[in-house]
């Protein structure tokens, strides 16, 4: 998930105050421990909550530990994209496609990639 400041924001140094509160490492553990997820700052990630399996602990635990100790090596799997949310749309409406029976999975997927190299050019 993201958090930003839109530019047409009516107050902006409030809306950044919050996002640096929300997203501070204190916070971000607080609030990963109550969602069950896993922080976004490694300080966080770093407290013994993440990091250390009782003996005999429930596989939740295990899985918390596992996932945290995994995050160094976690990349991101799609590269940033300029136009990314028109390739999801393209993407989309050609699933419909063939949800609906209007074409087949791989006419769907000809023509997404069609229409997607096209307009890389």
């Amino acid at each position: 998930m993201n958090l930003l400041v839109p530019r047409q924001s009516r107050h902006p140094q409030l809306a950044v105050e919050f996002a640096l509160f929300v997203t501070n490492s204190e916070n971000q553990l607080a609030f990963a421990k109550e969602a069950n997820v896993l922080p976004s700052t490694k300080a966080a990630l770093a407290d013994p909550y993440f990091r250390t399996v009782k003996e005999n602990a429930p596989p939740v635990d295990i899985a918390r530990a596992v996932s945290a100790a995994q995050m160094n090596q976690a990349e991101v799997l799609l590269p940033p994209l300029r136009d990314i949310k028109e390739l999801q749309r393209l993407l989309y409406e050609n699933l419909q496609a063939v949800l609906l029976e209007q074409k087949t999975l791989d006419q769907a997927l000809k023509d997404a990639e069609t229409t997607w190299n096209s307009r890389l050019g």
